[in-house]
């Protein structure tokens, strides 16, 4: 299934603030318009029931699905992401 991908005002201007190789590779949350691939790291975030998270090097990009919508509401790095 594939997705259309949101950003949150306040993902889009965390993926502003990184350098351009960082930007890059978080681009990734592009490949869910093409539906999940075994390619992107998703793991669905436990104690939720529509919230994931995809593995983009050291960082992580926190998401949540509604009907055929990707909503990514944070992309921090993994040592800030969860507090």
């Amino acid at each position: 299934m594939a997705y259309r991908v949101f950003l949150e005002d306040r993902a889009a201007k965390q993926i502003a603030k990184f350098d351009a190789a960082v930007r890059s590779r978080v681009e990734a949350l592009r490949e869910l318009e093409k539906g999940f691939s075994a390619r992107l790291d998703i793991k669905k975030l436990k104690g939720t029931k529509y919230h994931y998270r995809i593995r983009v090097g050291d960082y992580r990009i926190l998401f949540m699905l509604e009907s055929n919508k990707a909503l990514v509401y944070d992309v921090s790095h993994r040592q800030s992401v969860y507090d």
